[in-house]
């Protein structure tokens, strides 16, 4: 398995990888971040799109706290990231990588990966110089409970 690759938006819609690739694309249903312009590629050969917001942080209950209450919520569920994880599962034999994005390629779609390479035993492609590596909380705790 190739190093898992990690887009934001703008880079999802504008790479394109040349091996047989799945692709995950994660989504904020409530901001209007969907869809993204993918480009046709005959080497993403299955693609997952999923849409909740980016909840940055969690209480002691691990319940979504969002830093700004104006902003609307609509967390991830585990039913959404069981879906995740069954897409990994049916596609790991039949691609040679995975690429995972979100609006800013560095939350939603780091805990993302980091799933996948505890999944699979794989690594992830460095991220672009400036890029904060900053996992979901929230949804390390789900891909726990869904796996």
């Amino acid at each position: 398995m190739r190093p898992i690759v990690v887009w934001n938006r703008a880079e999802a819609e504008s790479v394109m990888l040349d091996y047989p690739y799945a692709h995950i694309s994660i989504s904020d249903s409530l901001v209007g971040d969907m869809p993204e312009n993918l480009p046709d590629n005959p080497n993403r050969v299955a693609l997952l799109r999923m849409e909740f917001t980016d909840c940055p942080t969690t209480g002691p209950d691990d319940a979504p706290v969002y830093i700004r209450p104006d902003y609307p919520i609509d967390p991830p569920t585990i039913m959404q990231c069981k879906k995740i994880v069954a897409f990994v599962d049916e596609w790991k034999d039949r691609v040679e990588g995975f690429a995972v994005n979100c609006a800013g390629g560095q939350s939603r779609s780091t805990a993302t990966a980091e799933m996948i390479v505890a999944r699979l035993n794989c690594e992830i492609a460095p991220l672009p110089p400036g890029r904060n590596w900053g996992p979901n909380r929230m949804l390390r705790v789900l891909y726990r409970e869904a796996q």
